[in-house]
């Protein structure tokens, strides 16, 4: 079964808590009434009425509810298909480019605009494969919401000025997907090099000019938000758990992740398993 451009879109009116977690899809989080604390890789803003933010895959994040009822529109992407069928790269910014101040939490005072994107992007969907033109639509609907955004922080999301810079950006995506599908696996930046076949220091430069962070700060965080999800979602050991996010060496795990989360492994787990988000 072929996979959908949109696997998941609703409307929440659920005013719970939600603890650690990430998503292998881009996520759009519109927030229609109350406010939350949303942390995003151990990062902490406030969102509400009006508010619209805007996750990459792997993004560890998790929200207090700050005033309720708190209501949202929830919409997940497939990276695979959006990457594939956006000809604009700089529609991906949002979701793909991560400087230190960026900001991934947009406020529109007309909730109008992306409300109505949204619900006609829910009807589109519960017409599902019945309408062969249902998917283009989708896609219209999404690069509409991140056209909307862009126009809103356009420099701060444009990744590309020039037609030169175009081919440089496809093949940075290209290797931040493929981080994406294989940080828990042996990488080393100079083998990723040589497979994309680019030089180590233009590799290293250009990903940090389009994605914001080193290639190896980009996946040690992908390799520390999957650790934090597995000891809030599973039993596993600490040790297993390094070894299955791609850690040669546990006590250098437990050191990057105390320096990242400012609490050790067994620390994380106790707190944001017993509900302490």
């Amino acid at each position: 079964m072929p996979e959908n451009l949109i696997p998941l879109v609703q409307y929440k009116v659920k005013s719970d808590n939600l603890s650690l977690h990430f998503h292998e899809e881009y996520e759009i989080l519109f927030v229609t009434d109350g406010m939350i604390e949303i942390t995003v890789n151990n990062k902490a803003i406030i969102a509400q009425k009006g508010d619209v933010i805007f996750l990459n895959t792997y993004e560890s994040h998790y929200t207090k509810v700050l005033k309720t009822p708190y209501k949202r529109y929830v919409l997940m992407l497939s990276p695979d298909i959006l990457e594939k069928k956006i000809i604009d790269l700089n529609l991906l910014g949002i979701f793909k480019k991560r400087t230190a101040d960026f900001k991934f939490c947009l406020h529109f005072n007309d909730q109008g605009i992306i409300k109505s994107f949204i619900e006609m992007i829910i009807k589109e969907v519960q017409k599902g494969q019945s309408d062969e033109y249902s998917e283009k639509v989708q896609l219209m609907l999404v690069e509409h919401i991140l056209i909307t955004a862009l126009r809103k922080q356009r420099d701060d999301m444009m990744i590309y000025n020039s037609d030169d810079d175009i081919n440089v950006v496809r093949l940075i995506f290209k290797v931040q997907s493929f981080l994406d599908d294989h940080f828990s696996e042996n990488l080393r930046i100079s083998d990723i090099s040589q497979q994309f076949h680019i030089s180590v220091p233009y590799f290293s430069s250009c990903f940090k000019q389009y994605v914001g962070q080193s290639p190896k700060k980009y996946l040690m965080q992908l390799r520390l938000n999957a650790a934090s999800h597995k000891l809030t979602h599973t039993s596993e050991s600490i040790i297993d758990i390094a070894y299955s996010v791609g850690f040669a060496d546990v006590n250098n795990f437990i050191r990057r992740f105390k320096e990242t989360f400012n609490l050790t492994p067994s620390q994380f787990r106790k707190i944001y398993t017993a509900g302490g988000d």
